[in-house]
């Protein structure tokens, strides 16, 4: 929600503009609103239907594309479960959280880019090899199919900073940083503690990648 709101309002441009002296742009910047906005979420796990929360307090209208969600978990998160063409034709926004892995990887390209709603914003912060490459972004930008980026993630890390992409101003970029606060630190140092525990006291563990191995024992 912070890429969200820094790109829809320009928080960037406009405090580059504030600092060189120019304040009648706030006469001809566009300010996106995002009450009746749509918001396409790409993944709605834990992180997707907290995100969802948070943009129905904005007003925000909501579709998500998950495969491994029924249509009742979309509508308790308050999002229309649709295919993913779908929600990139018809939002405003897109947002993602999903994981990587072989279905995923490489999931958004110039393909699917270009079925994107002219004008759409888009916000990974989830991981960087679910885009085809930053060149079909720039591609995008380019074109103006999209207007804006955010990426707190890349397909490669730290990033080559040669990329074209990188000197677009309608381009938001953080270190993989999004999830790094202290209470979040704590938690997962309490999670993994927790999971510990439960490995030692023969319990399975929660947030498991892999837990078709609990079909026997923890012990054997």
């Amino acid at each position: 929600m912070s890429m969200i709101l820094a790109l829809a309002k320009r928080l960037k441009d406009l405090d580059y503009k504030t600092r060189r002296g120019e304040w009648n742009v706030r006469d001809a910047f566009a300010i996106i609103d995002l009450e009746g906005a749509s918001l396409g979420i790409v993944g709605l796990g834990r992180i997707g239907r907290e995100v969802a929360r948070l943009a129905k307090a904005f007003g925000m209208e909501i579709r998500s594309y998950d495969p491994l969600i029924s249509n009742d978990t979309a509508q308790a998160a308050g999002a229309e479960l649709v295919e993913l063409d779908v929600l990139l034709k018809k939002s405003d926004f897109i947002s993602f959280h999903a994981p990587l892995n072989r279905l995923t990887l490489g999931m958004i390209n110039a393909q699917r880019l270009r079925q994107v709603k002219p004008g759409a914003i888009l916000v990974n912060v989830a991981r960087g090899g679910l885009l085809e490459s930053l060149d079909v972004l720039n591609e995008s930008l380019e074109s103006g199919q999209l207007s804006a980026v955010g990426l707190d993630v890349f397909p490669d890390e730290p990033p080559d900073l040669s990329h074209p992409i990188f000197l677009r101003p309608n381009v938001l970029c953080t270190p993989h940083v999004m999830g790094l606060t202290a209470k979040a630190a704590q938690a997962t140092f309490a999670m993994v503690s927790r999971g510990m525990a439960d490995v030692l006291e023969n319990r399975q563990p929660q947030n498991v990648a892999n837990p078709e191995v609990f079909g026997t024992s923890l012990r054997q």
